[in-house]
């Protein structure tokens, strides 16, 4: 779908890439293999139209990669680990405080990508080359049991284009 100032792909399960202010979101991406939360004998789903495989090699120019949660559908280890080894350096990553195991161990860490932010609801970071576009993590689902931190949403706002909220369980 395209709005005036900004573009939308549905990449199936939670994932989105989402062009708007002049930068590229991707947002919890499945691209390389299937969704099984480490439990393939009692868990296994994959895309329906995509190809299981081999997406991360298609991907245009990314300047944000934007994670709503640190499960499985939303922090998917095999394909942030491949992103980790060809994003470029300098590109944003933005995470609730629950994914950073999950980036970690997929290679995203020290000096290799800079640009890491856990952020919690409130907190805010700018992507672009001049800070064009502003994330600000909101209060998201509960997902576990009701003493559990909730997830993120977030909401994007473009200096030129929509502003856009991200919380893939509403």
């Amino acid at each position: 779908a395209d709005s005036a100032d900004a573009s939308f792909t549905y990449l199936e399960i939670n994932g989105w890439l989402i062009s708007t202010g002049g930068s590229t979101i991707l947002i919890d991406p499945i691209l390389e293999g299937a969704l099984d939360f480490g439990i393939p004998n009692i868990y296994c789903a994959s895309k329906r139209k995509l190809p299981p495989n081999g997406l991360c090699d298609e991907l245009p120019t990314i300047d944000c990669l934007l994670i709503t949660q640190g499960l499985d559908d939303h922090a998917h280890t095999r394909t942030l680990k491949k992103l980790a080894n060809i994003l470029e350096s300098d590109v944003h990553v933005i995470a609730p405080p629950s994914a950073r195991v999950a980036l970690e161990q997929s290679g995203f860490i020290g000096a290799r990508n800079k640009n890491i932010r856990y952020m919690k609801p409130g907190s805010q970071a700018n992507i672009g080359d001049e800070g064009e576009i502003t994330v600000k993590a909101t209060t998201g689902a509960l997902v576990g049991p009701p003493w559990q931190a909730r997830e993120n949403g977030y909401i994007i706002r473009a200096t030129s284009g929509p502003s856009i909220y991200i919380e893939p369980h509403v």
